[in-house]
């Protein structure tokens, strides 16, 4: 059973409240015991009733799921690493490895976005419209920005339109602004802002060039 389905049941049963009772605020029973179970990943939506209710922090219940201090930074360092060195086939072989596992599991999911992700950035080039909207789709589910959630849109940044991935970064600051995203992410926040800059500014200076081309 994976964590994520763990806090959920063990701090249900400390409020004790039935699944039933947990159910009448996100759909049904069914969908309670099916998510406590593995069997399914809840939305973002039950996600935000099921701490609610629970009393469970949104960053505890990810934190929970994500073992964030260990995995997802190893992870990052990772794919960081292949990218700097230009190592194509072993960003594939990690993917390929991850599409292979017969039980796709939130993790799992969040991981083959962030390489695939950074197998566009290597190559500067928009995504396909079909993995921008997953993208999008993920991003605009997002009630908190943790840190793999950073991680994900910095990798995105060359494979999304600028003005798609501008309220993004909007979000992130105005929730550091208001303390709702942790003091220890700003250096990732920074390194999200150069990167969409960069991105700015060579999308001004083509721009700039095309015009110039054409006189």
């Amino acid at each position: 059973m994976r964590k994520e389905t763990n806090i959920i049941k063990e701090r249900r049963k400390l409020k004790n409240l039935s699944q039933k009772q947990l159910g009448a605020f996100i759909g049904s029973q069914a969908m309670v015991s099916r998510i406590e179970s593995g069997q399914i990943l809840p939305n973002a939506q039950s996600i935000y009733f099921i701490c609610k209710e629970l009393d469970i922090t949104i960053d505890e219940y990810f934190s929970n799921n994500f073992e964030i201090d260990f995995n997802i930074v190893n992870f990052r360092n990772k794919l960081n690493y292949k990218y700097l060195h230009n190592d194509i086939d072993g960003l594939y072989a990690m993917y390929n490895e991850l599409k292979l596992r017969k039980t796709l599991t939130l993790n799992n999911k969040h991981d083959i976005l962030m390489l695939k992700a950074t197998i566009y950035h290597t190559k500067f080039r928009i995504a396909s419209t079909t993995d921008q909207n997953i993208l999008i789709d993920y991003f605009n589910k997002l009630i908190s920005w943790q840190l793999y959630d950073i991680y994900l849109l910095e990798c995105t940044v060359n494979m999304l339109p600028v003005t798609l991935v501008r309220p993004y970064i909007s979000d992130i600051l105005g929730q550091y602004i208001y303390e709702t995203v942790q003091y220890s992410q700003l250096d990732n926040i920074t390194n999200l802002i150069i990167r969409f800059l960069k991105r700015v500014f060579s999308k001004i200076s083509q721009l700039l060039l095309n015009g110039l081309s054409k006189k």
